[in-house]
């Protein structure tokens, strides 16, 4: 799943190629159908078998795609402010802003796949961290207020959303 972290290490995200980026992983909503069985050919048997890989019975709730996709477009419009830090900071942004497109990614085809879907906890941890970034070089200071304030509010209604009765089972906790 890490695969390709190894290739993006000094990537350099222009903020056109941002829009493509972003762009191009929402066009896998169109495309999620032919793409969910193609993965499912290279996931081993145990898998398709046993956690039932290509069930949709946890239904994902849509919002939960858009907030996903709402943190790398918020991201982009705020690209200007990116491109005048340092080299390491851009290069940094840039990989974090690739792999909350890799979550989005995986929380798109999460609607036809629950377990692809759990994929995208895997890109979490990245997004935290792009998240207050992002933030942090925003000049305006009422505008950085609102920022934190939908950075606090987006995760929890994103966790109320997708937790009750998903997979994890850890609606009931």
């Amino acid at each position: 799943i890490f695969l390709p972290v190894y290739f993006i290490r000094n990537l350099k995200i222009s903020q056109k190629r941002g829009v493509l980026l972003l762009g191009l992983t929402s066009l896998v909503l169109l495309f999620r159908q032919w793409l969910v069985p193609i993965i499912s050919l290279l996931s081993p048997d145990h898998y398709l078998d046993r956690y039932e890989l290509l069930s949709d019975s946890f239904r994902v709730n849509p919002m939960i795609i858009v907030i996903a996709a709402a943190i790398p477009a918020a991201s982009i419009l705020l690209w200007k402010e990116v491109e005048k830090l340092d080299h390491q900071e851009y290069i940094l942004f840039s990989n974090l802003f690739f792999l909350s497109c890799l979550n989005l990614f995986y929380n798109i085809l999460s609607l036809n796949s629950n377990m692809l879907g759990r994929l995208s906890f895997y890109f979490i941890p990245y997004i935290t961290i792009l998240i207050p970034n992002i933030i942090s070089i925003i000049g305006n200071k009422k505008f950085r207020m609102i920022a934190w304030y939908l950075a606090i509010i987006l995760p929890l209604i994103q966790f109320t959303l997708s937790t009750p009765g998903g997979s994890l089972k850890i609606d009931q906790y």
